[in-house]
């Protein structure tokens, strides 16, 4: 004998489907219980209600249940290899949401930290591309309009003082992220301040993991925004953007057309000609080549196809990241990419939830705003919802897929605002490693070089591993010496920072041969640089050899 309110039920009848008591006496049984006893939790509501309120749903919803009841042993066996088993909610994302935004916290902070020494040089206003210039450039050309194609806070103030104050107030921010203090705001003053670096640096700060630090930290600002319970609906985000980083990275690779990828050759040069390579690249450089063919193999293998299954059930997705993860460390490991690689160890902890950060402690909670919840909630999906077609779009732009006229300028808007970018490094590599080199002369015979900070030129000096700092004029001149002088417009403004001894600039490299008195005249050399075979190496000590390949700028005494 039940007692009531379950007098009518036998326990055969309750062995075959589950039945809900509402305490306004109401009742549900099978499906309709299941969706009860998930809105009750916060997770069903919508299921609730179209059970209710759609047509055909509640039979259908029914007969699946009735499948799945039949099959109880069998499912519990896929259910627990998939989803894994236990009393803990596997879903519950607030020790993933604290770690993302303390763990993207610290990327601002290295990041605002490495532009922050770099800036006056770079974009100051006796450095190499004066962000005032280019302010000034855009006002005239566009008039108002030109603060849609750059929007910053350099639009209003774009001074020295200024453009430190930017930096600075950026690592504070990042730091403010990191201590868990004021964060809605302090996501939406870093994300402002590094919009503006992006968009004022020019040449300097168009790199693939400036956008990306940016998308990263929008979505940061809508996890802290959003309540603890759609708090899941962002994360998903995150993984989104992880797998169009990961996808786009194969996709890029593949349609090249570049026979090194096709052929699986890629990895025999990439360790020897990448920008700046680590002490380990030589390493890896002198690995055999069936190894470094299976490498390349695997890299695309885990870009293009593997990503798919960051969507799968939550077993399955957190093995597949494994690979993942072992490809961003080993791209660590060998090669100086900023904190691009980093950003993509972050994004992989989208994979995951909070039973898989239980070690962390359950009292690690991200600290919401407690007021108008259920608007926060609807307003961090629907914006979710927008950024989703948005980024969307871009990939399918990216794809080279047609779309609607005005789809493709929303999409290219929401680029140059920071919330979405497309992705994919090293599509065509580079066969041969050329390195140029500057030369300083008082009487046009006898010359000097200038020393870099970072990039090779000392063929005895080991490379150097100083992730996650940036330096961006080096970065610069790997790129220029893959092409023409004329297709490095910034180079004059550098040219003429060397004629001028101009602090800032020189400030960006290790030695200046003219510290008491400027160059008159200027030259360019190109070489070709290799790493020494290992018997070169141990007979030399040196961990490069050289070639000249002329010169890729002539003496010049006038500015150019």
């Amino acid at each position: 004998n039940l007692p009531c309110p379950y007098r009518g039920f036998d326990t055969e009848s309750l062995k075959k489907h589950i039945v809900w008591f509402g305490d306004d006496g109401s009742m549900a049984t099978g499906a309709g219980a299941a969706f009860q006893v998930l809105a009750q939790a916060g997770r069903g509501s919508l299921l609730a209600f179209l059970y209710r309120r759609l047509p055909g749903f509640a039979l259908l919803a029914e007969l699946v249940y009735r499948l799945a009841a039949r099959h109880r042993g069998l499912l519990a066996f896929f259910s627990h290899a998939l989803y894994g088993k236990g009393e803990r909610m596997p879903y519950r994302v607030e020790t993933l949401s604290w770690l993302l935004l303390r763990l993207i916290g610290l990327v601002y902070v290295g990041a605002f930290l490495s532009f922050a020494f770099q800036a006056d040089g770079l974009i100051g206003s006796n450095g190499i591309q004066p962000v005032s210039a280019w302010y000034a450039f855009l006002q005239q050309r566009f008039g108002s309009e030109g603060w849609l194609l750059a929007p910053g806070l350099f639009w209003f103030v774009n001074s020295d003082f200024a453009l430190q104050a930017v930096c600075w107030c950026g690592v504070a921010a990042g730091l403010l992220i990191v201590l868990n203090r004021w964060t809605l705001l302090a996501l939406a003053a870093a994300f402002c301040a590094y919009l503006s670096l992006v968009q004022g640096g020019q040449v300097f700060m168009s790199y693939q993991w400036d956008y990306l630090l940016l998308e990263c930290g929008f979505l940061a600002f809508l996890l802290q925004f959003a309540p603890a319970a759609s708090r899941s609906w962002v994360v998903l985000g995150f993984r989104w953007l992880l797998f169009r980083l990961s996808f786009l990275s194969g996709w890029v690779k593949l349609n090249s057309g570049d026979a090194a990828w096709q052929n699986w050759s890629a990895l025999e040069f990439h360790f020897e000609t990448q920008p700046l390579p680590s002490l380990l690249a030589w390493y890896a450089h002198h690995l055999p080549d069936m190894l470094l063919m299976a490498g390349a193999a695997l890299t695309l293998y885990i870009e293009f196809f593997l990503c798919f299954l960051f969507f799968a059930p939550r077993r399955i997705r957190a093995w597949a990241v494994v690979p993942f993860v072992a490809l961003q460390l080993l791209i660590i490991a060998t090669g100086n990419y900023g904190f691009f690689n980093l950003l993509c160890l972050i994004l992989c902890l989208a994979v995951l939830d909070d039973q898989y950060l239980i070690w962390l402690g359950k009292r690690l909670r991200t600290q919401a705003p407690v007021l108008l919840r259920p608007l926060r909630a609807w307003a961090a999906i629907l914006v979710l919802t927008g950024w989703a077609g948005i980024s969307g779009a871009n990939t399918l732009m990216a794809l080279h897929m047609p779309l609607a006229d005005i789809l493709a300028e929303t999409a290219l808007s929401a680029r140059r605002f920071g919330l979405s970018s497309n992705y994919g490094p090293f599509a065509v590599m580079t066969r041969e490693r050329v390195e140029l080199v500057y030369q300083g002369s008082l009487d046009g015979e006898n010359w000097r070089n200038y020393v870099f900070r970072y990039k090779p030129m000392d063929i005895g000096a080991p490379p150097v591993w100083i992730i996650p700092h940036q330096p961006r004029l080096d970065w610069q001149l790997w790129f220029a010496a893959l092409g023409p002088p004329e297709r490095s417009a910034w180079l004059r403004g550098f040219h003429i920072a060397l004629f001028e001894n101009e602090a800032s600039v020189i400030g960006l490299l290790r030695e200046n041969p003219f510290a008491d008195e400027a160059p008159r005249y200027l030259r360019v050399l190109k070489y070709r640089y290799r790493f020494a075979h290992p018997q070169e190496r141990q007979a030399t000590g040196n961990w490069w050899t050289l070639e000249p390949l002329g010169l890729f700028l002539p003496a010049f005494e006038t500015h150019l």
